[in-house]
C-alpha cells in the first residue's frame, strides 16, 4: 500500500486509538504544549456536528470494550495459573487420583465410573482392564475470539475511511448535483490529511451491518449479502497508477462516450470517489479501458489494463463476490483487448462465466433490501434517489449479464452452451430508473434478448436427431410472430440494437438449418440470411455517415460485440453472394472492403490497446484480396474444410463436413459451424448449382 507521508498507517492507528487517557490526578502534569494540543483536539471535535460527535463516542467506547477484554484476558490467565498451581499441589499432597471423577475407559463408554477413594473402578476391575484416570483442567473463558472480532470491526471502519473524508449531509433528500459532484471531488483530495476524518467518516457507517464474519450473517431477508473487497490498499491511485486528475477524466470519457453503446452504471452514482469507497476492481476496470482511449493516458493504459487483470484474478482467489466485482467482469469483457493471435491469451469466456455464476449466486435478479443498500461506503449519506438508483444498477446489472452471456456464447460458436437463462421469462422493467436517452435502447435490446433466449430454450428442448416432419417449421413459428411485432416497434429507433436484431435474426435461421424439413429449400434461407447481413452492413454505413465518429456512442467506441456483429455481416455477404449471386461479387467486395477500412479506424481510436477491429480488419481483406500476402491469422486448432458447396442444394443440411475434432475459434467471428466454413480464407469459391 503506497501511502502519502500525511496518510495514518491502519495498526499504528488502531494502537493509538487503543491508549486511553490515564486517570484524573495521576501521571505527569501537562505541558504548556500539551495542554494546547488538548484544548485544540477538544475544539475540533466539538465543532463537529451533535451527531458525528455521539458516533465518534459509540468509536471510542468500542476501542475501550477491547481494551477491557484484553485486561480481563491477562486477569484471567493470572488466575489460572494460580489455580493449576494450586492442583498440582493437591495431587502431590493426595495422589494423582484425587481430582478425577471418571476414569478414561468409562468415560469412553459413556457410564457411571464406581470407585472409592480413588481406587481402581468396579467395571474395569471386572473386566480386568487398567484404570486410568485423565488429568483435567478447568477450561476457563476464551477472550481470543471476542478481541479478534472487535479489532476486525476497527481494521474495516478505519480501512474504509482512508480514502474518505466527513461531508455535511445534505438538506434535502435531492441534493444540487453540481454541489454532490463538488463533495465528492473534495472528499478524494482531502480524505487522508485529516486524522479526525477518520474516525468522523468512520461513524457515518452502522458497525451492525459491516462485514460479513461468518456464514451465520450472509443472509439478508433471504437476499444472498455476498462478500465485498475489503483490500483497498489496490486502489489504482494508492498503487501510484494514475493521479486523482486521471481517474476523473477517465471516468467522465466513460460514461460520456462508453456507456451510451453498453448502458453499464449510472454516472448520478458511480461518481470517481463512490468508485473508490467500494470496489478497487470497478475503478481499475473502468479507468484501464477508459485509459486505451484517452490521448494523455498512454502511459497509464498497460499498467492500468494489468492491475485490472490482477484484481480479477485476486476476486477468484479471495472470494469476492459483490455486484461490483460482477460489473468490473462485464466491463472487461466488453471491451477486452485482443489477444496474440493464437488467441491462448484471451479471457472474455473465463471472466464471462465467471460474472455470471456471481449473478447468480448474490441473486442480482431480486430487488436489492434496504439493509444491504446502506452497506454502500460512501463520504456522505446517500440520499433516498440515489438508493433507488443502486437498486435499479444492481437488477440491470443482472440482465446486462444474461444479454453478454447470450452474445458471447453465440458469437464464439458456443450456442449449445446456453439457454437462455432466466431473461427467458417475460421482462419486468418496473425497476429502471430513468438516467437518460438510453433508456430505450436498453429496454428494446431486454425485450428482444427475451425472444432470441426463450428461442435458445425452446431449440435445447428439441430432439434434433430424430426430429419428425414439421420440427424445422414449429421451432421457426416460436419465435418469428414475436420479432416481427418487436420490429415493428423499435426498428429504426437505435442503430446498435437494429444491428443486434439483423445479427440475432441470422442466428435464428442457421439453427432452424439444423433440423430436417422437406418444405423450405435451404436456398431459400440461404438468400434469407444474406439480405439480413446486408441490412446489418448498411445499417454500419449509415450510423459511420450521420453520426460524428468519434461522439458519445460514436463507432469509434465500439465494444468487441459490436465490432463482430460487423466483421460476422461482411463475412457472411462476401461468402453467400460468391454462392448465391455471383455477378454481384465485385460491388459486395467493395462493401466489404469499406467495413475492414471502418475497422481499421475503430482501431486506430483505440490507440493504447490491441483492438480486435485491426484484427478484423486484417482478415476481411485476406477473404477479398487473397492473392496477396497476408500473416496466417487463424489460431492453430482451426482445420482444413472438406465441404463440397453442391451439398447446399440438400434440403436436409447436416453440417457433416465437419471433421470429428472440430473445433470453432474466436477468430471466425461467426456462432454457427456453417460460418465457421465461411470465414475460412482459403477455401475454393466453387460454382454454386
Amino acid at each position: 500500500m503506497s501511502l502519502t507521508p500525511d496518510t495514518p498507517n491502519l495498526p499504528s492507528a488502531r494502537a493509538r486509538l487503543a491508549i486511553a487517557p490515564p486517570p484524573s490526578g495521576t501521571g505527569p502534569t501537562p505541558t504548556h504544549r500539551s495542554a494546547r494540543r488538548q484544548s485544540t483536539d477538544s475544539a475540533s471535535v466539538h465543532s463537529l456536528p451533535s451527531s458525528v460527535q455521539r458516533r465518534i463516542e459509540r468509536i471510542l467506547h468500542l476501542v475501550s470494550a477491547v481494551r477491557k477484554i484484553d485486561n480481563d484476558a491477562i486477569d484471567l490467565r493470572k488466575e489460572r495459573r494460580s489455580a493449576i498451581r494450586a492442583r498440582e499441589r493437591a495431587k502431590r499432597e493426595e495422589g494423582p487420583l484425587a481430582d478425577a471423577k471418571a476414569c478414561t475407559a468409562c468415560r469412553k463408554a459413556k457410564t457411571k465410573c464406581f470407585n472409592v477413594d480413588g481406587a481402581p473402578c468396579t467395571r474395569c476391575q471386572t473386566g480386568g482392564k487398567s484404570c486410568v484416570y485423565p488429568d483435567l483442567r478447568a477450561r476457563g473463558r476464551r477472550a481470543d475470539r471476542t478481541i479478534q472480532e472487535l479489532l476486525n470491526q476497527i481494521d474495516d471502519e478505519l480501512t474504509s475511511v482512508l480514502l474518505t473524508d466527513p461531508v455535511p449531509k445534505p438538506t434535502s433528500s435531492k441534493p444540487n448535483s453540481a454541489t454532490r459532484a463538488e463533495a465528492d471531488d473534495q472528499a478524494a483530495h482531502s480524505a487522508l490529511h485529516n486524522p479526525l476524518g477518520v474516525l468522523a467518516t468512520a461513524a457515518e457507517h452502522s458497525g451492525e451491518i459491516g462485514r460479513v464474519h461468518s456464514s451465520s450473517g450472509l443472509y439478508l431477508n433471504n437476499i444472498w449479502s455476498g462478500k465485498a473487497e475489503t483490500d483497498f490498499s489496490q486502489d489504482p491511485i494508492l498503487q501510484g497508477l494514475l493521479t486523482e486528475e486521471d481517474l476523473n477524466r477517465l471516468v467522465a470519457l466513460y460514461f460520456i462516450k462508453l456507456r451510451p453503446l453498453f448502458l453499464h452504471l449510472d454516472p448520478n452514482v458511480h461518481t470517481p470517489n463512490f468508485l473508490r469507497v467500494n470496489s478497487p476492481f470497478l475503478t481499475t476496470a473502468i479507468a484501464a479501458v477508459a485509459a486505451s482511449y484517452d490521448p494523455e493516458s498512454g502511459l497509464l493504459a498497460p499498467r492500468l489494463e494489468e492491475h485490472a487483470h490482477h484484481l480479477a484474478s485476486r476476486a477468484f482467489a479471495q472470494g469476492e463476490k459483490s455486484v461490483e466485482v460482477v460489473q468490473a467482469f462485464l466491463v472487461m469483457v466488453h471491451w477486452a483487448s485482443c489477444p496474440s493471435d493464437d488467441w491462448l491469451g484471451d479471457r472474455s469466456w473465463m471472466y464471462q462465466g465467471q460474472a455470471m455464476r456471481l449473478a447468480c449466486e448474490i441473486r442480482l435478479d431480486l430487488p436489492p433490501d434496504r439493509e444491504l443498500l446502506n452497506t454502500y461506503r460512501h463520504t456522505r449519506a446517500l440520499t433516498e434517489d440515489e438508493m433507488r438508483r443502486l437498486g435499479s444498477c444492481r437488477q440491470r446489472t443482472y440482465l446486462l449479464v444474461c444479454m453478454s452471456e447470450i452474445a458471447l456464447a453465440t458469437n464464439s460458436g458456443r450456442a449449445d452452451t446456453t439457454s437462455g437463462h432466466r431473461i427467458i421469462r417475460p421482462p419486468d422493467l418496473s425497476f429502471v430508473v430513468p438516467i437518460d436517452e438510453t433508456d430505450e435502447t436498453f429496454i428494446a435490446s431486454v425485450r428482444l434478448n427475451h425472444i432470441f433466449g426463450k428461442a435458445l430454450h425452446h431449440w435445447h428442448g428439441m430432439d434434433r436427431d430424430t426430429a419428425e416432419t414439421g420440427g424445422r417449421e414449429r421451432f421457426v413459428r416460436s419465435w418469428r410472430v414475436e420479432l416481427d411485432d418487436w420490429k415493428k416497434e423499435w426498428v429504426g429507433k437505435t442503430r446498435l440494437v437494429d444491428v443486434t436484431a439483423a445479427n440475432f435474426h441470422v442466428m435464428l435461421i442457421l439453427l432452424s438449418l439444423r433440423i430436417p424439413s422437406s418444405r423450405e429449400s435451404t436456398q431459400g434461407l440461404l438468400r434469407q440470411i444474406c439480405e439480413l447481413a446486408i441490412q446489418m452492413l448498411v445499417t454500419i454505413l449509415r450510423w459511420r455517415d450521420e453520426v460524428p465518429f468519434d461522439a458519445p456512442g460514436g463507432l469509434a467506441y465500439a465494444h468487441n460485440f459490436l465490432i463482430v456483429h460487423i466483421a460476422y455481416g461482411a463475412v457472411l455477404v462476401h461468402k453467400l453472394s460468391r454462392l448465391l449471386d455471383k455477378p454481384k461479387t465485385a460491388e459486395v467486395d467493395e462493401r466489404v472492403m469499406d467495413m475492414a477500412t471502418l475497422l481499421d479506424h475503430i482501431a486506430a481510436a483505440r490507440p493504447h490497446a490491441k483492438s480486435f477491429a485491426g484484427y478484423y480488419a486484417k482478415q476481411l481483406r485476406s477473404l477479398v484480396q487473397p492473392s496477396r500476402h497476408h500473416p496466417n491469422l487463424q489460431p492453430p486448432q482451426v482445420v482444413a474444410s472438406t465441404f463440397d458447396p453442391q451439398m447446399l442444394s440438400n434440403d436436409a443440411f447436416d453440417f457433416s463436413f465437419l471433421p470429428n475434432n472440430y473445433e470453432f475459434s474466436l477468430d471466425a467471428s461467426i456462432s454457427d459451424p456453417i460460418l465457421s466454413f465461411l470465414a475460412a480464407p482459403n477455401i475454393a469459391d466453387s460454382p454454386w448449382q
